[in-house]
């Protein structure tokens, strides 16, 4: 992937539209999404589109085989940490060592790239993400960084400042 260009973002609307465009390739295959908010807005440090091509392969790729059932993303943030957590629940349900984000497990179970993409789009934005199995649901957590606690918000705004020093 090409490198990010990272700003902060509204999570909210950048959950919202990825969700806009999964909903009716779900919605064919019989799978509920419902998005729950645990907290008022805040703003992540990504590139909005990256995470949102990211977050569109995970709700696709991690469904394919997921019929007549339901996906529950929460958006929360966890101190200086932004969490998208989704957690699909259907049959058939996923062997439990599985790793979706393997481009080519020994296992057979495979989604290509997409996902291994997904991940170091997510990575790329000093992010992570992680999954687990728990009582036959995946649950993937994507942990994107706050707007004020990114690494380089700081010192972009102290080059902004000295910017508008000069123009003075």
């Amino acid at each position: 992937p090409a490198p990010p260009t990272v700003q902060a973002v509204d999570v909210r609307p950048l959950v919202e539209a990825a969700v806009r465009l999964a909903r009716p390739a779900l919605a064919h295959r019989g799978v509920d999404l419902d998005v729950l908010a645990r907290e008022s807005a805040f703003t992540v440090w990504v590139d909005a589109e990256q995470v949102q091509r990211a977050l569109l392969s995970i709700l696709l790729s991690c469904t394919p085989s997921l019929r007549d059932g339901h996906i529950t993303m929460t958006i929360e943030r966890v101190g200086d940490t932004g969490h998208l957590t989704l957690e699909f629940e259907g049959s058939p349900s996923p062997p439990a060592a599985w790793d979706v984000f393997e481009p080519f497990p020994t296992a057979g179970h495979s989604h290509g790239l997409a996902l291994a993409t997904a991940r170091r789009l997510i990575e790329n934005q000093h992010g992570a993400v992680r999954t687990q199995i728990i009582e036959n649901r995946l649950r993937c957590v994507i942990s994107l960084p706050i707007a004020s606690a990114a690494p380089h918000a700081a010192t972009d705004s102290l080059q902004a400042r000295r910017e508008e020093t000069r123009t003075c």
